[in-house]
């Protein structure tokens, strides 16, 4: 059936939870899979308006990202699921997990929902919402 999960994870307990989800299903399935951290780069603007990206702030997203792929690896592995992980830049992380799942030849994406309501989703929007509109591959929705 999917023979290839990618799961995105950005560390907060809703994408936990999905990895752990997602490795079940994978270790039910005999899938592999691989974990994706989007780091998306943050932009200051200067006095003179040109912008600049922080390589601080990337250094910092990269080695937190590095980290959270490492312990789901690490969980992966103790359910003996066979997994990778990648980190990507991205301002457009809904885009960047569509991407990733078509590069790496992933059938199937799973991921958490932060479940925004009210004000901040109609101004936030859902990375969640719009996977679910790009992808080309089915998405299960963990909640």
């Amino acid at each position: 059936m999917y023979k290839h999960i990618l799961i995105p994870t950005d560390g907060s307990d809703r994408s936990s939870m999905a990895i752990e989800q997602g490795l079940q299903l994978a270790k039910v399935l005999g899938s592999k899979v691989t974990f994706l951290a989007v780091v998306e780069p943050q932009v200051i603007v200067p006095m003179d308006t040109v912008p600049l990206t922080t390589i601080d702030f990337l250094e910092t997203a990269h080695a937190e990202a590095e980290k959270y792929l490492a312990e789901a690896t690490a969980r992966a592995g103790e359910l003996g699921v066979t997994a990778g992980g990648v980190v990507v830049d991205s301002s457009e992380p809904a885009g960047a997990i569509a991407l990733a799942a078509e590069e790496a030849g992933a059938d199937l994406i799973a991921m958490g929902s932060h479940g925004r309501s009210g004000l901040k989703a109609l101004v936030l929007g859902s990375v969640t919402t719009r996977v679910l509109n790009e992808s080309k591959v089915p998405v299960i929705v963990y909640r």
